[in-house]
Formats: structure tokens, C-alpha cells, sequence
């Protein structure tokens, strides 16, 4: 979901600055992209600081380093294929 909603507010973003732009519609952008980057910051920063070091604390510095370059990217795929399976893949239904 997190990363859905940032898509729907993009698409709405790209339909705000077609020529010419409305003083009201300057407003509304502007504050689209202020809450994409009060999100995405903080979330990003998140993911590089906790999320993606994590795998390699978990099952330590030599398995880490034989998954290899694209190693991490793969099990990315792999929980991703794993969540609809468990019905984990909605976050929506999970956090309501």
C-alpha cells in the first residue's frame, strides 16, 4: 500500500502541470509533492539503514556474501511470490 499510493499521487501530479497551470492547481501540486517527500525520506532512509543491512546481520557476513550481487533482489522476488500464498500480500487488509 505504501508504495501504491505514491504511484496514484504521481499519476495526479503529472496531470497537474499540463500548460497552463491554475493558480489552484499550483497550490494542489505543491502539496502532493510536500507529503511524497515527507514520506518518501524517512521511509527511504528506513529501507538503507535497517531494512537492507538486515539480511546480512540475519545469516551472517560469508551467507550474505554468497547470494552474490543480485542475491538480495532475488529473495525480494521470492517473499514476493510467498506473500498472496499466505494472504500477507494486502497490506490494506492487514493494517485496517
Amino acid at each position: 500500500m505504501l508504495h501504491q499510493h505514491p504511484a496514484a499521487d504521481g499519476e495526479r501530479r503529472l496531470r497537474l502541470t499540463d500548460p497552463p497551470l491554475p493558480p489552484s492547481d499550483r497550490a494542489t501540486l505543491a502539496g502532493g509533492l510536500r507529503r511524497f517527500d515527507h514520506m518518501y525520506w524517512p521511509h527511504t532512509a528506513r529501507e538503507n539503514t535497517v531494512l537492507f543491512p538486515a539480511p546480512q546481520h540475519l545469516v551472517g557476513a560469508k551467507a550474505y556474501n554468497e547470494l552474490g550481487e543480485h542475491g538480495f533482489e532475488h529473495a525480494v522476488d521470492e517473499v514476493g511470490k510467498l506473500e498472496p500464498a499466505i494472504g500477507v500480500d494486502d497490506l490494506a487488509k492487514l493494517t485496517a
